[in-house]
Parts: C-alpha cells; sequence; structure tokens
C-alpha cells in the first residue's frame, strides 16, 4: 500500500508565531540547558527533550543504529497543582544481526536533576547527560524490555552551526506546534561521535571516523496526546555535507499534513527553509509502520528514498528507523543516513 502526503507551499516570511510563546532569540549557552525555570516566559505545560540518534560503525567492523531521548514533562492540572514526568528513552539496532532492543523508563520526579544554567542533567547515577567544553557526555545503563543490560557510553561533538528549525525566517527557532502552540527547537546536524555501546556483557567501540549522530532539543508550552497526536519526522545527512530536519505533523483521520517544515543546511553551511514537502510512505503488510519512505523537496531539487536498515525499530511505541539513503540532487547521485521518526498508524 502507497500513501502520498503533499504539503501545500507556504510563504514563511509571513507565518506568525502561533500563541503561546513570545519568540526570544536562542542564546547558547544558556539554551543548552533546562527551560522549566529562569526563561523570559511563563510556562502551563512544559515538553523539553535532548534527542540523539545515528549509525554506529565500531572499530570490529559491526554496524549499529540508535537512538537516546531524555525527556520530561511538566503538567498542570485544573487546580493549578504541577507534576513532573521524566521519561528515559534509549534503542539500539543490530543491522547485523537484524535485532532491536530498548526500552523507555519513567523515573520519580525527585530523581530528576536538570540545571537550568548550563546543560547538566541526571535521572540517576546510571543515566546523565552533560556539556563539557562544547562536548556531549552521554552515559546510560537500563535493561531492554526483554532482559538484556544495554548501556551507552558516548563523546559527542557537533561539527557545524546549530540549524535553527522553524517555519518563519523573521523568527529563527521558533516553530508551529499544534492547537495553537509552538515550540523553539534546533537541532545540531552534524555530530562525531565516539564511545561504546554494549549489549549484555558485549561492549563495541565506536569508530569516530566512521559513525556519524544527530542531535535535537526541544522545548514548548504543548501536550502530546497519545492517538491524537501524530507526525513523521527524520533527520537526513547525505554525506556531501546536505543536511535535513523533516517536521510534518499528520492528521490522525486524514493522515495528511497540518503543518510541513524543512529546515535545510547547504554544503555551502547557509540555510533554506520550505513547506514544499512531498512524503510517500511504502506499507508493508506485515510490519506496523512503513520500512521505506520516499521524499521530495522540489526547492532545491532534491529526492531520495530512506529504506530502512532493520524492521520493527518501535520497542518504545514509537518508531524511530535508522535507514539508508540514496536519491538525486540537482542529476547528481547522493546518498547517506537518515532517522525517520513516525507516530503514524497507516493502518487505521
Amino acid at each position: 500500500m502507497i500513501k502520498k502526503i503533499i504539503a501545500a507551499a507556504l510563504t514563511l516570511t509571513s507565518l506568525p508565531a502561533l500563541a503561546n510563546f513570545p519568540y526570544y532569540p536562542i542564546q547558547f549557552p544558556r539554551d543548552e540547558a533546562a527551560h522549566y525555570a529562569a526563561v523570559p516566559y511563563s510556562v502551563q505545560n512544559l515538553s523539553e527533550w535532548w534527542y540523539y540518534n545515528g549509525k554506529l560503525t565500531t572499530q570490529d567492523g559491526r554496524n549499529f543504529g540508535y537512538y537516546i531521548s531524555y525527556n520530561y514533562y511538566i503538567l498542570t492540572d485544573k487546580k493549578g497543582k504541577k507534576s513532573t514526568i521524566p521519561r528515559f528513552s534509549l534503542q539500539i539496532a543490530d543491522i547485523d544481526n537484524q535485532k532491536v532492543y530498548g526500552n523507555t523508563v519513567v523515573y520519580p520526579a525527585n530523581q530528576m536533576v536538570a540545571s537550568t544554567d548550563t546543560l547538566n542533567f541526571a535521572y540517576s547515577n546510571d543515566v546523565t547527560l552533560q556539556q563539557i567544553n562544547g562536548q556531549y557526555v552521554v552515559n546510560a545503563k537500563i535493561k531492554s524490555k526483554d532482559g538484556h543490560v544495554l548501556q551507552v557510553s558516548m563523546q559527542l561533538t557537533p561539527e557545524r552551526d546549530p540549524l535553527l528549525v522553524t517555519q518563519n525566517t523573521d523568527q529563527p527557532g521558533l516553530v508551529n506546534m499544534w492547537n495553537n502552540t509552538n515550540s523553539y527547537y534546533y537541532s545540531q546536524t552534524e555530530v562525531n561521535t565516539a564511545g561504546t555501546i554494549q549489549i549484555d556483557d558485549q561492549t563495541y567501540t565506536i569508530d569516530p571516523t566512521q559513525s556519524l549522530s544527530w542531535m535535537d532539543h526541544q522545548w514548548g508550552d504543548f501536550v502530546i496526546v497519545p492517538g491524537a497526536t501524530q507526525w513523521i519526522w527524520s533527520s537526513v545527512q547525505l554525506t556531501n555535507g546536505l543536511q535535513i530536519n523533516l517536521s510534518n505533523i499528520v492528521d490522525p483521520k486524514t493522515k495528511r499534513p497540518v503543518t510541513t517544515n524543512a529546515s535545510i543546511v547547504m554544503l555551502d553551511n547557509s540555510r533554506v527553509y520550505t513547506s514544499t514537502v512531498i512524503i510517500t510512505p511504502i506499507m508493508d503488510p506485515n510490519h506496523k509502520h512503513p520500512l521505506k519512505y520516499h521524499f521530495e523537496i522540489p526547492t532545491i531539487n532534491l529526492q531520495f528514498d530512506a529504506d530502512t536498515y532493520v524492521p520493527d525499530q518501535d520497542v518504545n511505541g514509537i518508531s524511530e528507523a535508522i535507514s539508508s539513503v540514496t536519491g538525486m540532487w540537482n542529476g547528481q547521485h547522493v546518498n547517506g543516513n537518515a532517522c525517520v521518526e513516525s507516530i503514524v498508524d497507516y493502518k487505521k
């Protein structure tokens, strides 16, 4: 089954920021840190995450995909009482053996430690995230849903300037969400990756010359409602240096986009923003989520296919499919890797 999603063209500079967050330019290093306090705007319901994905090759030639999400939610009930929900997700895809391991852990609110000055985040001694001298230091140890011990210890170094994701070039870093909400959002699109991953008693050393990660940091006054909120998102890293953040909020009934956005880092490090994107998910009857997507971005004359390295990379409920990319850009063959994230259920 093939379905096509076509986003109509929009004039980006005419789009106002929607609703609850005013626009303040993103500033580093402050905005690397948490946003539940020490911010110039009020927050009713805060969603915030630091997210990493990548395609890894180890020094002994093994191939893995992964994603990690440090996230928390602060929800306010009708009486004004706030509750904090810290969550951590880790998924490792063993590409060579076609196996996927992962889990999401919800921690007690009093275990979360998060600085609002610099990136220094922890749920426990086993799950931490810091930024030290411009480098992300990621450490995590959890059990997978089927009982395997998963451990990562990585040092991730951004190699390019951050991409401020936006739908309005007058307000870079602020994006429209749903139900008249918005969020701040930036990506590190090219992140050198070193360290180790471990599955049970087997440790693999990452080869930084063959491994690359992506990092997202997003925060906003919005709530994700399971079933009511659906999206397709993708990070695309081509070997020629073209890098793309694709964000598409989808109506759960029609499966068509409510908002669509492509924020692009060009080869010369300039930025292009467009909402003219065509996405064709290609379904397989044996799998809940597509194993392949076809993307077209006419604004930059790019089209490509993203084919999952391993089926069913959705052990945490959301498909996070580390995928190979092949396509054409301005008449030239291109290739690379992508992560295609989807919560859209095309079978309903």
